[in-house]
């Protein structure tokens, strides 16, 4: 009985790694880690910019933070799931994966001046927006740098452990940089501007290995609203 016991203990050792090699566990696996980062990052530095920034000015920046976020689900639209589907049905086809990439980035930039008129709108006529400006206007820069990725394209190919990796590091450097640079409430911008400087830096990096399987490709505007269409 105890043979059988260990028998079924060493076969289920084997079978873990093996699971753990499939392609779909592997991405899903990696769309975590993203996630687990997006908010220990963050979690990491609360304590240090709560203590350097003080009760007022860190509040202040959590309002810019959420105003940011309007514009970033603003940004993100629906290509998560639309351009993830397109690009799944082209994954064989480079040039049809290379405009769908061209037309969501350009899609994507449409969204950002959108945004980016309405909130200049905002910020210039509502007081409480007006008397934190720059804080506001680095919120949105973070928030627009947020939206802007190419998750749709490594989703549809299943190769999101190369995008993990990209946002992984990247937020790190983010991170170290708050820790290094941040140093009163008058550096409470740059926090802002350091998130969206890591993805800026994600973003392209993505986009030049993805360039290395298809060709580059010039966007269109009708493609770029075919895209908000079928979103």
């Amino acid at each position: 009985m105890a043979h059988h016991r260990k028998g079924r203990i060493l076969a289920l050792n084997f079978r873990v790694p093996r699971v753990l090699q499939h392609r779909l566990v592997q991405n899903g696996l990696a769309l975590y880690l993203i996630q687990a980062t997006t908010m220990l990052f963050p979690l990491v530095t609360v304590p240090f910019l709560a203590r350097v920034l003080g009760p007022v000015m860190f509040g202040t920046v959590a309002l810019a933070q959420a105003a940011g976020m309007y514009v970033m689900t603003t940004v993100e639209y629906n290509f998560t799931l639309s351009g993830t589907r397109d690009v799944a049905r082209a994954r064989h086809l480079p040039e049809e994966l290379s405009r769908i990439l061209a037309d969501v980035i350009l899609a994507r930039v449409m969204l950002i001046l959108i945004s980016a008129g309405i909130a200049a709108v905002a910020i210039y006529t509502v007081p409480v927006f007006a008397a934190n400006r720059v804080l506001l206007m680095a919120a949105g820069y973070a928030a627009a740098s947020q939206g802007m990725n190419a998750v749709h394209y490594f989703l549809g190919l299943e190769r999101m452990k190369t995008l993990a990796s990209l946002d992984i590091a990247t937020k790190a450097l983010a991170t170290m940089m708050i820790f290094i640079v941040v140093r009163g409430p008058g550096d409470a911008w740059t926090v802002l501007i350091f998130n969206g400087l890591a993805c800026n830096l994600s973003f392209i990096a993505s986009l030049l290995i993805a360039y290395r399987d298809v060709p580059v490709r010039r966007p269109t505007i009708k493609g770029a609203v075919g895209s908000l269409i079928s979103g």
